[in-house]
């Protein structure tokens, strides 16, 4: 007959396996990176917890949104894998005509964004969409844009909207280790 372990014991026991059990999984993960698998398409989105924050230095008054947010993605298809970077900049200024990376100042060569999800195999976005109001692109990252992302000291977006206005968000010192840990994890060999 088995033994039974009721009270603090027994829930301490259990907790103390359910410890064993989570170290013994993926230990090349960093902390920071996780994988969704898409329930309708069976494609993972590798990607970090959270996306990076970036805040304008610009008053944009009461009622504007200060924040835009970019984070990398890679993208599985049974072991075929792409990068991505994912951009979201608010749209309560006017239309966007135009978006751009800025890596320590410079603008990233960024290929023309994925159009739309379907075309990345995803029914859901890789990070949650910070607001109705915000507008998100797909950009196809290359080994070299990721490379300048991972060490920068300085990583931002710009936007250019039709009037002619240009934006600009700055992510914060804090926030950059997170694409070094994504960088470090990344294994999609391009």
């Amino acid at each position: 007959m088995g033994r039974t372990f009721t009270g603090a014991l027994g829930l301490g026991a259990a907790m103390l396996g359910a410890a064993v059990l989570d170290a013994g999984c993926d230990t090349t993960r960093p902390p920071g990176v996780r994988e969704n698998l898409d329930p309708v398409t069976g494609t993972t989105a590798i990607a970090l917890s959270r996306p990076l924050e970036l805040v304008t230095e610009e008053s944009r008054g009461t009622q504007r949104d200060p924040f835009a947010y970019l984070g990398p993605f890679v993208i599985d298809r049974m072991g075929a894998r792409q990068r991505f970077l994912w951009v979201s900049v608010p749209q309560d200024n006017g239309v966007i005509s135009a978006v751009s990376v800025l890596c320590d100042g410079r603008p990233l060569e960024l290929e023309n964004a994925a159009p739309d999800l379907n075309k990345l195999g995803l029914t859901r976005p890789p990070y949650q969409p910070p607001a109705p109001w915000s507008r998100q692109w797909y950009f196809p990252l290359d080994g070299s844009a990721l490379r300048c992302l991972s060490s920068a000291t300085r990583v931002g977006v710009e936007d250019r909207l039709t009037s002619g206005v240009t934006e600009r968000f700055d992510a914060q010192a804090g926030e950059l280790p997170a694409i070094g840990a994504f960088a470090a994890r990344d294994t999609s060999g391009q």
